[in-house]
């Protein structure tokens, strides 16, 4: 079974710089396809607001304790608004990478990669069937 596509929650990632700017691609994205997201949950205004206030917050961080607090509440506010607006674009994506797209968010892969287990040197080996298992263990 495959798993479904959604958002990649990937900006806890990014530096704030990039977080904002995400935020601002996703504002204008959401305003172009307005008639596929007719009615964000967070709207592009309050989005653009949040990441100029985290754009300014960045560029003042060292000014301070207060200065430092505001740029971690606003990091955390915008946090908070993108994780928001991409359980919104799952609701109206319904698995759809293409529409995850376009709202300016990276969809995830629904393909699944297997685990490669390295062969350990000396390591015992196991073979046969369910009714007889034969155990070989190489002297060290």
């Amino acid at each position: 079974m495959s798993k479904p596509i959604v958002v990649l929650m990937n900006w806890n990632r990014m530096t704030a710089t990039q977080m904002a700017a995400l935020a601002h691609n996703v504002s204008v994205k959401l305003t172009t396809a307005a008639t596929t997201f007719p009615s964000p949950t967070v709207t592009p205004a309050v989005l653009n607001t949040a990441a100029n206030r985290l754009e300014l917050a960045y560029a003042n961080r060292m000014n301070g304790a207060a200065a430092k607090t505001e740029y971690e509440t606003a990091d955390t506010a915008l946090d908070d608004l993108l994780h928001t607006e991409a359980a919104y674009v799952n609701t109206i994506a319904d698995g759809s990478a293409a529409t995850i797209e376009l709202a300016g968010f990276t969809a995830t892969s629904n393909s699944r990669n297997r685990a490669v287990v390295p062969q350990t040197p000396n390591a015992p080996a196991v073979s046969g069937n369910a009714a007889a298992l034969h155990l070989q263990i190489p002297a060290v």
